[in-house]
């Protein structure tokens, strides 16, 4: 039980200290990233690792991981927005890894003005742009007849 306790508090701990590093992740380290994913696609295809950089395991994995737990995050996510409206993000079919990875190198390529932002984003942007994630919004604020009015910042 004790190292079940330990596994958990060491899982927390790691969690904690990961979750702020995504967060700002910017598109430029996701690129290089999936690069990174590709380069090792191509090695395992060819059967020719020399050309593989020290670090692109771990970064094929970063990508992987990024785009995979994003994806799961966003899906049917909610979202309300200051006029009161809901927004929800879905996938019209199964979201597929390599799909979304390739989207995402294209649309960086296409805009590289967006490699500063945040990658999570910058995801967003590139895979609604191909009708991959789509959005869609509920009015709220005039329901039943209510009015919902927004809080106005500095007034109580």
């Amino acid at each position: 039980m004790k190292a079940v306790f330990r596994l958990f508090c060491t899982m927390a701990f790691g969690s904690a200290l990961c979750i702020p590093a995504l967060a700002a992740t910017n598109a430029q380290l996701l690129q290089e990233a999936c690069q990174a994913d590709d380069r090792l696609d191509t090695a395992r295809a060819a059967n020719d690792y020399s050309h593989l950089k020290s670090i692109d395991s771990e970064r094929s994995t970063f990508c992987l991981g990024f785009i995979e737990g994003w994806a799961q995050t966003i899906d049917n996510l909610a979202i309300f927005e200051a006029n009161a409206d809901s927004t929800w993000f879905s996938f019209p079919t199964v979201f597929n890894f390599k799909q979304g990875k390739k989207v995402f190198l294209q649309y960086v390529a296409d805009h590289p003005e967006r490699l500063d932002q945040p990658a999570a984003f910058v995801l967003r942007m590139a895979l609604s742009e191909k009708n991959i994630l789509q959005s869609h919004s509920i009015p709220l604020g005039k329901t039943c007849g209510i009015e919902v009015i927004p809080p106005v910042p500095g007034k109580k």
